[in-house]
């Protein structure tokens, strides 16, 4: 899954995602809710799994 459709999925910009991989930022709010272990099914239904 390419960075920006990663990010469209949770709703933040591209360098928002750079930055949590980087160690810049940490997710926080509904990112962070959305990166919980149990909403990965979402992320697999998006990647069409």
């Amino acid at each position: 899954m390419s960075l920006s459709v990663f990010a469209a999925l949770l709703n933040v910009g591209p360098s928002t995602v750079e930055h949590w991989e980087r160690g810049l930022k940490k997710p926080s709010g509904p990112s962070l809710r959305l990166l919980a272990p149990q909403s990965l099914g979402l992320i697999r239904w998006a990647q069409g799994a």
